[in-house]
């Protein structure tokens, strides 16, 4: 006896179980994606980028967008927003400030400093003009000295210390948009080195 061939019918319910497998399939596979989609988002050149709370939304040249975690992305974009709202508030800084009685010849002494993280006592050596012109003529300087005996040499047009979240920083006068024949004092902007065992990093500019 033969076999009676019905029609297939394709109803609601075997649609909806179809498309839940195939979402499946595409969410399984989006894991062997990701690693191809950060290398091209390291690739290609970001034409701007917006933080939009814990992340960063980056958008290429391209017209693509990436959202990606902001500390993954750039931690020094979300440090410099800290430190432009400090500078907003007068005196938003001077908690944070390593300020100590300069010795006879002048020098500020930290001795009780760890720069580098490594548990160990390291000392630093903070000198600078007192001179009360715009621009000063002689730049201050900076010497530390490691628990393991390399030094880190820094100078900068007029600059001041301060330690934030356990990290040594160098808050410098900036003086890129200053007409230096005629000086304006509103036109002279911050930046801010990170010091730490490597050397001395520049991580803000052009802060207000």
């Amino acid at each position: 006896m033969e076999a009676e061939n019905y029609p297939v019918s394709f109803g609601p319910y075997w649609r909806h179980t179809m498309s839940l497998r195939i979402l499946r399939k595409v969410i399984a596979g989006l894991g062997f994606v990701a690693l191809p989609l950060l290398s091209w988002a390291g690739q290609a050149q970001p034409a701007s980028s917006a933080v939009k709370g814990k992340y960063v939304v980056t958008r290429n040249a391209g017209g693509g967008a990436l959202l990606c975690l902001a500390s993954a992305v750039d931690k020094s974009e979300l440090l410099c927003e800290e430190f432009r709202k400090l500078l907003r508030v007068r005196g938003g800084l001077s908690p944070y400030k390593l300020e100590l009685p300069p010795d006879p010849e002048g020098n500020v002494r930290i001795n009780n400093i760890d720069v580098d993280g490594d548990g160990a006592v390291d000392e630093m050596v903070w000198s600078c003009s007192g001179s009360a012109s715009i621009i000063p003529p002689d730049p201050c300087t900076l010497s530390v000295t490691l628990s393991s005996g390399k030094k880190i040499e820094f100078e900068e047009s007029r600059f001041s210390l301060m330690r934030y979240a356990s990290q040594v920083y160098a808050v410098a006068q900036d003086f890129s948009e200053v007409n230096l024949d005629n000086p304006n004092p509103a036109d002279i902007k911050t930046k801010i080195y990170r010091v730490d065992g490597s050397g001395v990093h520049l991580v803000c500019s052009k802060l207000p």
